[in-house]
């Protein structure tokens, strides 16, 4: 028997060959790291079965070369320490494993935390009142139960996006269209809903509430009038004037004893942007009306821009102006909302059409039924009612997306059971969360990451960015934290930075990253605790000392 495993499990040769698979999975790893991700090489090779048995091999191929060999001559006692050592490092490799912990916790100035989180999906059911909960790793088939609340995880997600699901419920009165309105490869499609006041600005859906609505609807727009142009109101500390667009459009006004003098060179009803970029006439509706202003002064001349709706134009585009001091506001009375490009009209009976403008102008309007193309004005580009839906109802699901590597976000389908025995269907991605009330109380069911107990206080009092000298760029970064263990134990402070971390209560915390946000800058900190690290770094030495007494030998022959 002894002589079977030494020429096969114990051999070299079968040695070499696990070790070759090491090498090449070892290469393969670290390419996925460089280019989808460090989590995606630890999710397909360092933490995968497959991994952990090919260091098995491994472990049963050295403990077997060094089984059939015992005991051992002089000779072999380098053999034997440098097998011992690849043990005892596939023994702390085994320990860190199992016990290893890493994690992290994040903290503002001010903040003080006693647990931190490890990558591992939890889900969770808390009661906000007692707070009370139950948790477990959201495997498909899992159940929850917390105080007669039941949940059942029905679909895992390793990589998710948010997609907005629209279906017909008829407890709700929102009517929508569904819309494609793209190049024939590009197969885009969009929902627009009647009574959504933030409808695009490209398409419009609107329902007449009888025939009658929708037929003066349908009349085309009345002969084009004069809109009216308002008044032009300018100021310069004290002293201010008004004078109508008509009195000053192309003549000059004299604004009091300063020296200046005010022309109306250009008046727009309905200004937009044109091809060229400047601004042109779209229209003789006052939709938005604007002059521009010929300033005339011992400065010299200036022309500006002054819309109605938007009064302070000039100043949030940055224009430098040549009398600053000179206000100038526009008051066009009640102005018309500008018309959508594109506008759905629906009617009774099912009755649909579909306006389209061109340059703020009406163009052409034609009655459409759904699923039936019409050609627009834009080159190229055909109109279709996809759907009409008069109970729309938006919800949002999750649904698999490509796994990058780079960042994944998992996420769950769930089944909710509360006291009443209906089912309710939620979708989670992970770091959401949902409420919820059963019997009076209030629930909230998270997906996240797993907490862990650190087993004292961290607070963060102090946290500074260092900054490369006449730039931006952070070069260092330092938390200065408190660490309370307990009543009786007196806080002590400590400083970690990059490259210099603490070690307190079994863990050490490494200066990780920080992130900003609304204002306010947080702290990262890394939490690990490695146990097999010492057993690792033993069996690092003794198998340079095996090979060190290997060499002795060598030379001694």
């Amino acid at each position: 028997m002894r002589a079977l495993f030494r020429k096969t499990i114990g051999s070299a040769r079968f040695g070499t060959a696990v070790m070759t698979l090491l090498v090449v999975s070892l290469g393969y790893a670290t390419v996925t790291e460089a280019t989808r991700g460090t989590e995606s090489a630890w999710d397909h090779f360092y933490r995968s079965r497959w991994f952990a048995f090919l260091m098995l091999l491994l472990g049963v191929n050295v403990l077997s070369a060094l089984a059939v060999r015992f005991p051992f001559t002089r000779r072999q006692m380098g053999f034997a320490i440098n097998h011992i050592g690849i043990l005892v490092v596939l023994a702390g490799a085994l320990m860190t494993r199992m016990f290893g912990v890493d994690g992290q916790v994040a903290l503002v100035e001010g903040e003080t935390s006693n647990v931190f989180y490890v990558p591992e999906d939890r889900l969770a059911i808390m009661d906000n009142q007692s707070g009370r909960q139950v948790s477990s790793a959201p495997t498909e088939g899992r159940k929850l139960n917390l105080d007669g609340v039941r949940v059942r995880v029905e679909q895992f997600i390793s990589n998710c996006r948010v997609v907005q699901k629209i279906t017909d419920d008829a407890s709700t009165s929102n009517p929508a269209i569904q819309v494609s309105f793209s190049l024939p490869e590009e197969n885009r499609t969009v929902w627009v809903f009647a009574k959504d006041d933030a409808q695009s600005e490209m398409i419009r859906y609107r329902i007449a509430p009888d025939a009658a609505t929708l037929d003066r609807w349908l009349k085309p727009p009345a002969a084009t009038r004069p809109a009216p142009k308002g008044i032009i109101e300018v100021g310069q500390k004290e002293k201010t004037i008004e004078f109508k667009v008509e009195d000053g459009l192309g003549k000059d006004i004299k604004f009091g004893e300063t020296g200046l003098t005010l022309r109306i060179v250009r008046y727009f009803s309905h200004a937009v942007v044109g091809e060229d970029h400047q601004i042109q006439n779209a229209s003789d509706r006052p939709v938005n009306p604007a002059v521009e202003v010929e300033i005339s002064g011992s400065a010299g001349k200036a022309k500006r821009l002054v819309f109605a709706r938007f009064p302070d134009f000039s100043s949030s585009h940055g224009t430098t102006e040549l009398y600053p001091e000179l206000k100038i506001r526009m008051d066009a009375g009640e102005l018309e909302e500008p018309a959508a490009p594109i506008e759905v009209l629906g009617g009774p009976e099912g009755k649909l059409f579909v306006r389209f403008r061109s340059n703020g102008k009406d163009v052409q309007t034609h009655p459409i039924r759904v699923g039936v193309g019409v050609a627009s004005p834009w080159e190229g580009r055909k109109f279709t009612v996809l759907r009409r839906i008069e109970h729309a109802r938006v919800h949002e699901e999750l649904e698999p997306a490509a796994d990058t590597g780079s960042k994944r976000t998992p996420g769950l389908k769930l089944s909710l059971w509360t006291g009443t025995g209906e089912k309710q269907t939620a979708w989670l991605q992970k770091y959401a969360s949902t409420s919820f009330s059963h019997a009076g109380r209030t629930y909230e069911l998270s997906f996240g990451d797993r907490p862990m107990d650190l087993g004292f206080d961290l607070k963060l009092d102090r946290f500074v960015i260092g900054y490369y000298p006449g730039g931006t760029q952070p070069q260092s970064y330092e938390s200065h934290v408190t660490i309370s263990d307990g009543p009786g134990q007196p806080p002590y402070r400590q400083t970690i930075w990059m490259n210099h971390p603490i070690s307190h209560g079994g863990y050490s915390l490494y200066q990780s990253s920080y992130q900003e946000s609304e204002g306010r800058r947080q702290s990262v900190l890394s939490v690990s605790r490695d146990p097999g690290k010492p057993v690792v770094f033993t069996g690092y030495l003794l198998v340079a000392a095996g090979m060190l007494v290997m060499l002795w030998q060598r030379g001694r022959t």
